[in-house]
């Protein structure tokens, strides 16, 4: 059976690993554990969203028969009941360990609750030319419930649901370009403040990286819309580069190799729409050149990138 394990061990003895390292990978080579926690968190996810599928399936088809009172009355239990079952684990006369599954039956009745809300708002009108406001809503909702939860998922929609608030749904009619890439950087401007009052709650330190990927993601859609516009294609340029320069930071400090892959990839789409519209001018052969050209530079920069966060690793 191949084991690098003398190896490993031979890379301890002469300074080319950290005994953290060669911790982390002994057991691997010496069949001692397996890990199948990503398969596991997959499988829930897709369970969990098969589940909501289908509930949203159930509901468009039984609406004539049981009429919407009914309908929101059940989503409504069912919600509450997946809030319940946490609830009662967390206090328990005898505590329950929490598991990858709890974080998910959180996150199906976050979902029903958030169908819920949108359906009955388009039922009864509660809240008429005001009906966005729901998502403001849906954002107080899920953000108190991932603090008391100390859950990401919910923090995540919570997120989600702040951008729709400040009108970030993306809705790309004609002409709304540049009022959707606008939106998207409120909404990133809204999410930094919220991470900067997170400061304020040591214990949810971390909810930093899930405030962070929002903030990156949204600034460089916001960014890379305004560099589609020919009003504001240089500042869209600029925020590009600002913020891809930032995330490779991040990235190279926290380790997080998202954030490289985040930002290689807005500057791969920024360098070769400026390739094509600005040097080639539309020229098919060219631009497939800069395309070929520029797709090789973000493999080789995605290469060395991976490399070098996994030798500081």
């Amino acid at each position: 059976m191949l084991s690098f394990e003398p190896e490993i061990l031979e890379g301890v003895s002469k300074g080319l690993l950290t005994e953290r390292s060669a911790r982390r990978l002994l057991p691997y080579e010496r069949r001692e554990t397996f890990s199948i926690y990503g398969e596991l968190r997959l499988a829930t996810w897709l369970a969990v969203s098969l589940l909501a599928t289908g509930i949203g399936i159930f509901v468009t088809r039984n609406l004539r028969q049981t009429g919407p009172a009914v309908l929101i009355t059940v989503l409504a239990l069912a919600s509450a009941a997946c809030y319940a079952v946490i609830l009662a684990k967390r206090h328990a006369p005898q505590r329950w360990p929490s598991s990858l599954l709890d974080d998910y039956i959180l996150l199906l009745g976050a979902l029903l609750l958030s169908a819920n809300l949108g359906y009955a708002e388009s039922q009864y009108h509660l809240l008429d030319a005001f009906w966005t406001e729901h998502f403001l809503l849906l954002a107080i909702i899920h953000g108190v419930s991932a603090y008391y939860f100390n859950s990401r998922t919910l923090l995540s929609l919570s997120l989600a649901s702040l951008a729709s608030w400040s009108g970030f749904r993306g809705d790309l009619g004609v002409g709304q370009g540049t009022a959707l890439a606008g939106r998207a950087l409120i909404a990133s401007a809204l999410t930094v403040l919220w991470r900067l009052g997170n400061r304020a709650f040591p214990a949810r330190e971390s909810f930093n990286p899930v405030f962070d990927h929002f903030i990156v993601l949204l600034s460089l859609f916001g960014a890379l819309v305004w560099l589609f516009d020919p009003r504001f294609e240089f500042l869209g340029l600029l925020v590009v580069i600002g913020v891809s320069v930032a995330s490779l930071a991040y990235a190279f400090k926290t380790g997080h190799e998202a954030f490289a892959v985040y930002a290689i990839a807005a500057l791969f789409i920024a360098v070769t729409y400026e390739l094509i519209h600005r040097i080639v001018g539309g020229n098919a052969a060219l631009s497939l050149l800069a395309l070929l050209l520029t797709s090789i530079a973000a493999v080789i920069a995605l290469y060395q990138v991976h490399r070098r966060l996994k030798e500081e690793r």
